[in-house]
């Protein structure tokens, strides 16, 4: 019997994750709406905090805030925010399903999140709650990206996608419902020939940071010269849980399960690794 009892726990684990997911779900599509409290259960809150991948999560390296998320809800945490209580990005308005990738722009103070239908959606970090977003950007070639970064020096959204290996860079201000001639939603130059799974620019968006934890190696990309400047070795991860940038020390920070990978900055000396070409770079020039 007590055998019985102990398989019948453990396969009802699988169930009862399921059977949450679909009430948060549907405490997110409801948050706002004036049918219930502005809020998530604790228990809600959890789950998209834990759930959360790598992809899913971003920290400002500047202003603190950090944002996690899940499915068609993001939680904010703003140091400096006067709003008590859960600062939460969910409900009808907001347009957000399956969420894929997160970048922030602490520069504009935006959130920017990856639909699960390919629209990059555009949020303000201040005003939260149930809010549209203030602009779509809509591209066929946004289809199977995984991965976002914002270049704050040329006003810049980067877009990876693995499977064609190639880096989308379009305009921030790009929003599909502007009027004709201001909509900005044209590719404006694809880095090809770049493999990694994450990115991430530098504070002054001098350098981009491909990432690829499976394989052990960071790509630098010299943003102002479009070259790859070096390759930075460092262990090989399954999984990353988190990663984030520290502009006092230029080095990267990949937290796992059980440890935090520090991945020391490039020497503006150190030459890329030989092979190594520079990633072709099509579109129009900086």
């Amino acid at each position: 019997m007590r055998k019985l009892t102990l398989l019948l726990s453990l396969w009802s684990l699988p169930c009862l994750a399921v059977d949450l997911g679909s009430i948060c779900d549907k405490e997110a599509r409801s948050f706002g709406d004036g049918s219930g409290k502005d809020s998530i259960s604790k228990e809600c809150e959890s789950y998209i905090r834990s759930g959360a991948t790598a992809h899913q999560r971003v920290r400002g390296a500047l202003s603190g805030i950090s944002v996690s998320g899940h499915g068609n809800i993001l939680i904010v945490d703003d140091p400096k925010t006067k709003i008590k209580g859960q600062n939460l990005i969910a409900g009808k308005y907001t347009e957000l399903d399956d969420l894929r990738a997160l970048a922030l722009d602490e520069k504009n103070r935006e959130i920017i999140a990856l639909n699960g239908n390919g629209d990059v959606l555009f949020y303000s970090a201040v005003l939260t709650g149930n809010v549209a977003p203030r602009r779509i950007l809509r591209h066929k070639e946004l289809d199977g990206a995984v991965s976002l970064a914002v270049n704050p020096r040329l006003d810049q959204l980067l877009a990876l996608n693995p499977k064609k290996s190639e880096i989308l860079v379009f305009s921030r201000k790009g929003n599909v419902d502007a009027p004709e001639g201001k909509k900005h939603l044209s590719v404006l130059k694809v880095f090809s020939g770049v493999d990694g799974e994450f990115l991430l620019v530098d504070d002054q968006g001098e350098d981009l940071f491909v990432i690829a934890p499976a394989t052990g190696v960071v790509t630098v990309v010299d943003l102002k010269s479009n070259a790859i400047r070096t390759q930075i070795k460092f262990p090989k991860v399954a999984k990353v849980l988190e990663i984030g940038y520290r502009p006092s020390t230029k080095d990267l920070q990949l937290t796992t399960a059980d440890k935090v990978l520090t991945v020391g900055a490039p020497d503006e000396t150190t030459p890329p690794p030989s092979p190594s070409p520079s990633p072709s770079v099509e579109g129009l020039p900086q």
